[in-house]
């Protein structure tokens, strides 16, 4: 109850990382769940850009959001999870600084699917 956001946030996307990990070596029925998890993980932390998860007085860590939206990429992909357009408005509105290569994964995204 003590640990501030960026701890909080920190450790969430570090449980993401070994669901993610752990996913790699899994039975393809383990699998899916683990990325499931990962990727439910990583969208908590995401969220936070909009207020969830947070407690009074404090504000979202744009490192975190960053990091946790970068690496929920590729499970939004391979699980066809969430709406990709509104993923990217996000985070080129929250860190505008990514806009180059945001649209560059978008672009690549987007060839895949034709």
């Amino acid at each position: 109850p003590y640990a501030g956001v960026g701890l909080r946030c920190y450790a969430q996307v570090g449980l993401a990382r070994v669901l993610k990990k752990m996913a790699e070596t899994a039975s393809p029925k383990e699998r899916k769940a683990l990325q499931d998890q990962a990727f439910d993980n990583y969208f908590q932390v995401f969220q936070t850009n909009l207020g969830r998860g947070l407690k009074d007085n404090e504000s979202p860590e744009a490192f975190w959001v960053k990091e946790a939206g970068l690496e929920m990429l590729p499970l939004m992909t391979t699980l066809k999870k969430g709406n990709l357009d509104n993923f990217f408005e996000r985070m080129e509105k929250l860190l505008p600084q990514l806009k180059d290569s945001l649209e560059k994964k978008k672009m690549a995204l987007e060839a895949e699917r034709n």
